[in-house]
C-alpha cells in the first residue's frame, strides 16, 4: 500500500468510479490513508488523547475514528463532480475534517446529556428522602 495521494491519481481514480459505478481497491486505500493521515494532526490527535483519558483506549478510539472518515468519504464519493472539480484532496479533506468534528461534537453531547441526567436522579433522589438540595448560586444581599 502507497502511503502518498497524488491528486492526478485521486482524480483518475475517481474517473475510473464514475465510469464504472464500483469503487477500486486503490481509491479504498487513498481514502484510508486521507482518513488516518487527517486523524494524526495535531487539533484531532490531542482530542483522541482527551477522549481516551475518560473511557477509552487511544488505539480504539483513533481506530473508530477513522473509520468514521472513510465511511463518509464513501458516502460522499457520488456528489464529487469530476466535471467542475479539479482538486478531490481538498474536497475529501474537508469531508473528513467536518467528520472528526461532527464525531467530537457528539462526545461532547452525550457527556452533557448524561452529566445531566446524573444530576436530575441526584435532586429527586435528594427530594424523594427528604433532603434539602444545596443551593450554591445564592444572591448575597
Amino acid at each position: 500500500m502507497e502511503n502518498y495521494i497524488s491528486n492526478k491519481e485521486f482524480l483518475k481514480e475517481l474517473h475510473v468510479f464514475h465510469d464504472e459505478k464500483l469503487i477500486s481497491k486503490r481509491l479504498h486505500e487513498m481514502f484510508y490513508i486521507l482518513a488516518s493521515r487527517i486523524s494524526r494532526k495535531k487539533c484531532w490527535y490531542a482530542k483522541i488523547c482527551n477522549m481516551t483519558i475518560k473511557n477509552r483506549e487511544i488505539n480504539e478510539t483513533k481506530s473508530e475514528l477513522i473509520h468514521e472518515g472513510y465511511y463518509k468519504c464513501i458516502l460522499k464519493i457520488k456528489s464529487f463532480d469530476i466535471e467542475t472539480r479539479e482538486n478531490p484532496f481538498s474536497y475529501f479533506t474537508s469531508i473528513v475534517h467536518n467528520c472528526y468534528r461532527d464525531f467530537f461534537a457528539l462526545d461532547i453531547k452525550h457527556d452533557i446529556l448524561s452529566m445531566k441526567a446524573k444530576n436530575d436522579y441526584k435532586y429527586k433522589f435528594q427530594m424523594r428522602y427528604g433532603f434539602k438540595p444545596i443551593v450554591t448560586n445564592k444572591v448575597e444581599e
